[in-house]
């Protein structure tokens, strides 16, 4: 197998392995660091972000904890030849369950990566041409690490921390030493089409592919990223985005970030995407509630392409079972061998938790919607009562999960996320967007899904000064 190969390189070093993200007590520290300054007994009760970021169900780990385990005592007896083999088996597991679950053929090859960002940054290193005057185009609301990512600014991709991260653990790159912040969410080598007017009302659907007709027309666009749902829910027209791109420009390949739609879509209409675009990228770590991992399922035409582009790609690092065919991963590998560049493996355990959450979410999704909408409804007429709040971004095209509103200022969404997080026991809500919209997941695998929103409202009122009206 051409795995074997992999022996020709210096030995793995699992000794500090740990399946579990890192945390500080010391505030600052943790800050400075992009890590938990709490431990998950502290913040784990009433989890309202994205529930897959440092937040894994447990329930979901029992195939990777055996991994781990198999991989250690692998690692004691420095059995090497066998350490490579359990790797490729568990990754070849995962990419047969993601095509058995989107009812895909051999011909769709899957890439894997840490984060959706990370791999996003992957496939733009493939298929970005590389001179200055040439553009990615993408939607607003996705978030600042995803437009560093496809600007290939690769170095801040690499170094940047999320706050609440939870690190990959054995295979993955080392972990970085200091956070790095993109000063500007639009670098320059990257045009977005704002999803929002400017009272942060969502723009419409003919508004928003009139301007994506208008731009896509631009021969300097070379890289496009469709945004199926944004990070406050809000579901984009990719099926017609798609059908636009085929025509004015049928030379391009077709990618969307379905990172927060999976979990959140029917998966029939997930489907019928990733059967129009060339490819489709899947995260574990948002509505499934897995450990933090991704992957993109490419078709036959976009991986055809990889095989041509891979040798002249601008990886700062090689990662190892990161690509399915036997020629991408050998190239991958001689070049870590040639160059000596730094290398890494892509971590099977995470993504086995990626495995288990899709196919748990796919037998309950219709379950789980169910339990969402009731909460959902009951929160929208809560928020509704309040003067002070602004459900702008809740009005039509948008997923039943995320609750996303706007407060007058910036500076009271910044002091209730503050507030909120400082609570005892504390509650735990989405990242600020660019907007500064406070956004609010209802987790149906949440363990006491009621308890949590009644103190949630409660939390609320006493923080904001809402009026007090029953529910």
């Amino acid at each position: 197998m051409w795995y074997n190969l992999i022996e020709k390189l210096p030995p793995s070093n699992l000794k500090n392995a740990k399946p579990t993200g890192r945390w500080d007590p010391d505030v600052q520290k943790a800050k400075r660091l992009g890590i938990r300054y709490k431990s998950w007994n502290e913040i784990g009760r009433h989890w309202l972000a994205n529930p897959g970021i440092n937040r894994p169900y447990a329930r979901f780990w029992s195939e990777a904890g055996n991994f781990y385990r198999e991989i250690k005592e692998l690692e004691n007896k420095k059995d090497v030849k066998n350490i490579l083999k359990l790797q490729n088996q568990a990754l070849v597991n995962v990419r047969d369950s993601i095509r058995e679950v989107f009812e895909l053929d051999e011909s769709y090859k899957i890439i894997f990566d840490s984060n959706g960002s990370v791999l996003c940054s992957t496939v733009a290193k493939l298929f970005k041409n590389k001179n200055p005057r040439y553009y990615s185009l993408t939607f607003s609301d996705q978030g600042r690490l995803v437009y560093a990512a496809i600007a290939l600014e690769a170095r801040t991709v690499t170094k940047f921390v999320s706050n609440f991260e939870q690190p990959m653990a054995i295979f993955e790159a080392p972990l970085p030493k200091k956070k790095i912040n993109v000063k500007s969410p639009f670098p320059r080598s990257i045009k977005t089409i704002d999803i929002f007017n400017f009272d942060n009302t969502y723009k419409s659907d003919a508004k928003i592919i009139e301007e994506y007709e208008k731009e896509i027309k631009n021969k300097n666009i070379d890289f496009i990223l469709l945004l199926h749902v944004s990070r406050t829910g809000r579901i984009l027209p990719v099926e017609d985005l798609i059908k636009i791109t085929r025509k004015i420009r049928p030379e391009l390949f077709v990618f969307v970030d379905g990172a927060q739609a999976i979990g959140r879509m029917s998966y029939e209409k997930i489907k019928n995407i990733i059967k129009l675009a060339d490819g489709y990228l899947i995260v574990g770590h948002k509505a499934l509630g897995a450990a933090i991992s991704a992957a993109f399922i490419i078709n036959k035409n976009a991986n055809e392409a990889i095989n041509k582009k891979i040798k002249q790609a601008p990886f700062y690092n090689l990662k190892l079972f990161q690509f399915e065919t036997p020629e991408q991963n050998i190239e991958i590998l001689n070049r870590a061998l040639e160059e000596g560049k730094q290398y890494y493996f892509i971590s099977a355990p995470e993504l086995l938790t990626l495995k288990v959450a899709l196919k748990d979410n796919v037998q309950n999704f219709w379950h789980y919607q169910k339990e969402i909408c009731f909460y959902k409804e009951r929160l929208l007429k809560f928020l509704r009562n309040q003067s002070n709040i602004y459900l702008n971004v809740n009005r039509f095209y948008s997923v039943d999960d995320i609750v996303a509103f706007h407060l007058r200022t910036p500076t009271e969404a910044i002091e209730l996320k503050n507030n909120l997080q400082e609570l005892q026991p504390p509650i735990t809500i989405g990242p600020l967007t660019e907007n500064y919209a406070i956004r609010i997941g209802i987790e149906p695998k949440l363990p006491n899904l009621s308890l949590t929103m009644e103190y949630l409202e409660k939390s609320l009122t006493k923080i904001l000064n809402f009026n007090q009206k029953s529910v």
